[in-house]
């Protein structure tokens, strides 16, 4: 057992339906922007690799000032995810003044999916030898935080951001493989062929909210692989999201019990599981790529209901309010640290020390853990 830590815990034994919470959520509702959706294609020359992007981009309602310009979120699918998934969180953020890029991380998108989806019906096996293929993969490993550097050097470039983005307050998010996508940027180290403790930390990143972090013994990470991690993180979980390998839900606590000299936050929302963090109910199997665009098509179906059965099995009504709580703590934690909003700050402390019957809430003001 772990010797005691400055960490202030908020925990509940109630279940998420019980009665009302004695902090209201914080910035419940969609924003006082406008919201346009950009599809596009960025091509890395560098890497001879081609990268979809869906942006979010924030429309003020009035006419904007001249030198109006707006953080940026880059948010990285999970595996067999694209950038058409997380509509939820992506829509929520630019109407609260971000500009949000999802990007489709090629060779653990739809498109590599899809490749596979013409398996048999009910071939448990090779679903699972692509699943592990696919997250140990060095290809995969590398290219998903050097997409998420290459997102970033575009703002600068590309004509739908290039004058309207704030290229000094960046955060990173991301959900299952794009947690360790998120967390690599932020300074997470791997073990790949080429040597241990490969770094792809970009210093431009402000704070990343990882969802469904990896733990240790899987994907190049190790005990120590966030020794080096140098900016605040939110990592999100639930009492229900298990790891590969009949991990408990317990393993994703990792990367918050190792993380040091920086404010992190462990946020678990109770029933939760992996595909909690997705979409809402009943939109995985209807999400496709726009016509004409690179894996184009319906995730096949059998695979989006296992992962819903192995997550979790919640009412629409309860969905809606684990993503209600995801909307409001995801933009609280980019407020307080990448907009530097002292009220957002101060939201999140008190958000730590009330009693909630939706979730535990663990953090460690101003990183200090022994």
């Amino acid at each position: 057992m772990r010797v005691a830590r400055l960490v202030l815990v908020v925990w509940t034994m109630c279940v998420a339906v019980s009665g009302a919470l004695a902090q209201e959520l914080y910035k419940p509702h969609a924003g006082p922007f406008d919201v346009r959706v950009v599809n596009d294609q960025w091509r890395d020359t560098r890497r001879e690799r081609d990268v979809p992007v869906r942006i979010y981009i924030p429309r003020a309602k009035a006419e904007p000032t001249a030198d109006a310009r707006f953080p940026v979120v880059i948010f990285s699918h999970g595996l067999g995810g694209s950038r058409v998934n997380y509509r939820y969180f992506g829509e929520h953020l630019a109407s609260h003044g971000y500009i949000v890029i999802f990007p489709s991380h090629a060779g653990s998108d739809t498109a590599a999916l899809l490749a596979w989806g013409g398996k048999p019906k009910g071939d448990a096996a090779r679903r699972e030898g692509w699943l592990k293929a696919s997250i140990g993969d060095p290809e995969n490993l590398r290219n998903r935080p050097r997409d998420v550097s290459f997102l970033i050097d575009q703002l600068g470039v590309d004509g739908h951001v290039k004058d309207i983005a704030d290229r000094s307050r960046v955060g990173v998010g991301g959900h299952s493989f794009g947690a360790y996508t998120s967390l690599c940027v932020a300074g997470m180290v791997v073990d790949l062929p080429e040597g241990r403790d490969q770094s792809f930390r970009d210093p431009r990143v402000k704070a990343v909210l990882p969802m469904s972090p990896q733990g240790s013994g899987t994907m190049g990470i190790d005990e120590g692989a966030w020794k080096e991690v140098g900016v605040p993180v939110l990592c999100l979980t639930g009492t229900r999201d298990y790891g590969e390998g009949a991990r408990s839900a317990e393993w994703r606590r990792e990367p918050f019990e190792n993380i040091r000299g920086v404010e992190d936050y462990l946020i678990t929302i109770t029933g939760a599981g992996h595909m909690t963090f997705s979409n809402p109910r009943g939109e995985g199997r209807a999400i496709v790529e726009p016509a004409g665009a690179p894996g184009r098509g319906e995730i096949p179906g059998r695979f989006r209901e296992r992962a819903a059965r192995d997550a979790a099995e919640v009412s629409d009504e309860e969905q809606a309010r684990y993503l209600d709580l995801i909307r409001s703590v995801g933009a609280a934690f980019f407020d307080a640290y990448v907009k530097e909003d002292a009220k957002a700050k101060e939201w999140l402390a008190e958000f730590s020390l009330t009693n909630r019957s939706d979730c535990r809430v663990e953090y460690t003001p101003g990183g200090a853990k022994p």
